[in-house]
């Protein structure tokens, strides 16, 4: 077997894997929309418990955790098909251009960056923000507005569960536009160097 149809092979292989993370990321939309209406409910039915809506941040952590880590895995193997394969698919002169590194992705990528990250802060972030500010108008508005330790305890871990949320819904999309910009660079050793430089400081999350 040619080096380029290693290369074929491999390239066929990665986008069948970033079709399936991109199948697992709207699995877990689905999943945490479903369990955040459920808690919603439970919480504003009649005699419904408030305490629920304390869930919420948590799940949205774990969310914001999991998709972040498709998302990354995904840049990194588009950055790997552009980059490391490119030179090996096109080295006899032919002339294929990969999505990764097509004229039209260019045009367009920085805006789905951008309404990938206000997305994910719009489905993620904010409903947990209005679950907790909900919860003290439920408290405040029961029989019983006082609240114990454990509860004040938990809506403060909440909050800033959802600030952590929050910084890596923006940390990842920082990381995707980055290595997005690196898809066009030259395909040369120095290339390569240059672009697992650029991984490896954005995977140091500080």
């Amino acid at each position: 077997m040619s080096d380029q149809e290693t290369a074929r092979c491999f390239y066929t292989a990665m986008r069948a894997e970033i079709n399936q993370h991109l199948a697992i990321v709207n699995q877990i939309y689905t999943l945490y929309l479903a369990g955040i209406t459920a808690l919603f409910a439970g919480s504003l039915y009649k005699d419904g418990n408030p305490n629920l809506l304390l869930l919420i941040p948590f799940l949205s952590l774990g969310a914001a955790n999991m998709l972040g880590s498709h998302e990354r895995a995904i840049g990194s193997i588009a950055a790997y098909c552009a980059q490391d394969l490119n030179s090996i698919l096109n080295k006899n002169g032919e002339a294929v251009v990969q999505w990764d590194r097509s004229k039209m992705l260019r045009n367009y990528k920085d805006s789905h960056y951008a309404s990938n990250r206000a997305g994910g802060l719009t489905l993620i972030v904010i409903p947990g923000i209005a679950a907790l500010f909900l919860n003290i108008f439920l408290r405040l508005s029961s029989t019983n507005p006082v609240w114990s330790q454990v509860k004040l305890i938990a809506w403060i871990v909440g909050a800033l569960c959802l600030t952590r949320a929050g910084w890596v819904i923006i940390q990842t999309a920082r990381y995707r536009k980055k290595l997005g910009d690196t898809h066009n660079e030259p395909n040369t050793e120095e290339g390569s160097r240059l672009l697992m430089n650029r991984v490896y400081s954005l995977l140091r999350i500080k």
